[in-house]
C-alpha cells in the first residue's frame, strides 16, 4: 500500500539522522530512566520508558539512538496514519501524499522524530485515536470504538495531554453512542492503564532516576499528577497571569506561520471550509481538536515566553496541533486541486518538497553531534576517584546523568541531583543505590 512504503521511507530518513549523542533538554533523565529500568521526571512516562527500557537492549549504536527508535518509529506510523486519513476523508492519493510530505518535512516534527523524547509517542496516539474514531463515525462498527477505549487508556499512561482531545471524540460519539456496551468500553480502557504498573515496579528497584519515589499511594498520585510543577501552570515562577496566558495564544499562531507559511494557512482555511460544506460535524471535530490540543492547551499550560530554553519548551507541545492541522491542510488541497489548472496544482506541491529539502539541510550531521553530550563527559574527566558531584539545572543534570548512568563512565563517581538531596524520596533512592554513602541532614546542610 502507498502508504505503508511512505512511512517505511520516512523511518530511513528518520534512523538516518537520528541522534546517536544525547542532546540537550529531558532527553537525558527520559534516556537515562529507561536504560536504568527507572521513573523519569512527572507524570514518570510509564509506556515510554518501559519500550524505551526494552529498546535499549538492543546492541546497536548507542544507548540514545536505542532510545530513540521510540521517537523515528512512531513518527513514521504517524505519516502512515495521516496519509490513510486523509484518503479516508478525500478519496485522493495525491491529496494523502501531499499532506504526507508536508507533516514529514516540518521542522519541529523532524526534530522529535530523530531525538529520544516523549512527543513522538502522544502524536501517534493523537492521529491514532482521531483515525479510529473517525473510521467509528463512518461505520458504527463497535471495533473501532473499542480500539479508541484501549487507546485512550494506553495513551494516558504516556502523556496527560491526550485528555484535551476528549471533548472533540465525546462531540462525536455522542450521537451515535445508542447500542454500546459501556461496561466493556470501561474495562478496555482500564486496560490500557496497567502499564502504569512500570512505575511502582521500577520505584521499588534500583535506578537513581526515580522521581518522587512512587513506592506509596501518596506518592505515586503526586507523580502522576505533576504535582512538583503546580496546577493550571507549566511551572511556578511566571508565566500565570492572565494575560500572560492570552500571549501563549498569540505565539501559537506565529508558530504556525512560521512553520506552515502563507501556503500552509491558506489550505488550512481552505480545508476548514471544504470540511463545513462537506460535513459540519467533522468541520465542528477538528475545529474542537485543533483548538483545545493547540491553543487551548498551551492557554492552560501558560509556558513563560522568556528565552531560548522556554520557547524550545513551548514549541514541543505545537506538535499534536501540527499534525492535525496537516490532516486539514490536505483536505484543502484536495479541494483546490479540483478547482485550478494541472500544471498550477504541480507548482503547488512543490511546497512540501522544497521546505523538506530545507529540513534535510539544517539537520545534516545532527547524528553525529555529541556537543551536550561532551558537556557531561567533560564534567566528569577531571574529578579525583571516588569524588561525589552535585549537579543541578536541566541540561547539566540530564547530560551528565546520562554520561554516568548510561554510559557507566567514570563509574567510580557518585553524582547526584543537588536540589533534590534535600527530599526524603530523593534520600531513599540515593540509599538503596549507594547504602555506604552518609547524607547530612537538612540542618548540616544550612549550617553556618
Amino acid at each position: 500500500m502507498p502508504s505503508l512504503f511512505i512511512g517505511f521511507l520516512s523511518f530511513l530518513v528518520f534512523i538516518f539522522f537520528q541522534a546517536q549523542g544525547i542532546p540537550a533538554g529531558d532527553s537525558g533523565d527520559l534516556v537515562t530512566a529507561a536504560a536504568t529500568f527507572g521513573v523519569p521526571h512527572p507524570p514518570g512516562y510509564p509506556l515510554f520508558t518501559l519500550f524505551g527500557w526494552l529498546l535499549t537492549k538492543i546492541p546497536l549504536l548507542t544507548v540514545a539512538w536505542r532510545v530513540g527508535l521510540l521517537s523515528s518509529l512512531p513518527h513514521a506510523l504517524v505519516i502512515v496514519l495521516t496519509y490513510r486519513l486523509v484518503h479516508l476523508l478525500t478519496r485522493s492519493i495525491s491529496s494523502a501524499l501531499f499532506a504526507s510530505l508536508v507533516l514529514a518535512g516540518n521542522y519541529l516534527f523532524f526534530l522529535y522524530s530523530v531525538t529520544p523524547e516523549v512527543f513522538a509517542l502522544l502524536d501517534l496516539f493523537v492521529i491514532s485515536l482521531t483515525y479510529v474514531i473517525i473510521r467509528w463515525e463512518q461505520t458504527k462498527k463497535p471495533i473501532y470504538l473499542y480500539a479508541a477505549s484501549i487507546l485512550f487508556g494506553l495513551s494516558l499512561t504516556h502523556h496527560h495531554m491526550i485528555i484535551f482531545l476528549v471533548p472533540a471524540f465525546v462531540f462525536l460519539v455522542w450521537r451515535g453512542r445508542k447500542g454500546l456496551s459501556l461496561v466493556r468500553v470501561f474495562v478496555l480502557f482500564c486496560l490500557g492503564l496497567l502499564p502504569y504498573i512500570y512505575v511502582w515496579v521500577a520505584a521499588n528497584a534500583n535506578s537513581i532516576i526515580n522521581w518522587d519515589n512512587a513506592t506509596t499511594v501518596s506518592n505515586f498520585i503526586h507523580l502522576v499528577t505533576r504535582a512538583d510543577y503546580g496546577t493550571f501552570q507549566s511551572s511556578g515562577i511566571i508565566g500565570a497571569l492572565p494575560i500572560q496566558r492570552v500571549l501563549q495564544i498569540q505565539a501559537f499562531l506565529q508558530y504556525v506561520r512560521m512553520d506552515f507559511t502563507w501556503v500552509g494557512i491558506f489550505l488550512i482555511v481552505v480545508g476548514l471550509l471544504s470540511l463545513w460544506r462537506k460535513k459540519r460535524s467533522y468541520f465542528i471535530f477538528f475545529l474542537i481538536a485543533i483548538g483545545l490540543m493547540g491553543p487551548g492547551f498551551l492557554f492552560y499550560a501558560s509556558f513563560p515566553l522568556a528565552g531560548r530554553f522556554t520557547l524550545a519548551t513551548y514549541e514541543r507541545f505545537l506538535l499534536p496541533s501540527y499534525v492535525l492541522l496537516s490532516v486539514v491542510i490536505g483536505v484543502g488541497f484536495a479541494y483546490i486541486k479540483g478547482k485550478i489548472p494541472r500544471n498550477f496544482c504541480v507548482v503547488v506541491f512543490l511546497f512540501p518538497l522544497i521546505v523538506t529539502g530545507t529540513t534535510f539541510v539544517k539537520f545534516w550531521g545532527y547524528s553525529s553531534d555529541f556537543t551536550a553530550e561532551n558537556l557531561g563527559v567533560d564534567l566528569l574527566a577531571g574529578l579525583p576517584q571516588n569524588s561525589i558531584l552535585l549537579v543541578n539545572r536541566d541540561t547539566t543534570l540530564f547530560t551528565s546523568q546520562y554520561v554516568r548512568y548510561a554510559r557507566n563512565y567514570r563509574q567510580d563517581v557518585i553524582l547526584l541531583h543537588g536540589t533534590k538531596l534535600l527530599f526524603s524520596d530523593y534520600q531513599v533512592s540515593i540509599k538503596k543505590l549507594f547504602p555506604s554513602l552518609i547524607i547530612p541532614s537538612e540542618g548540616d546542610f544550612f549550617h553556618t
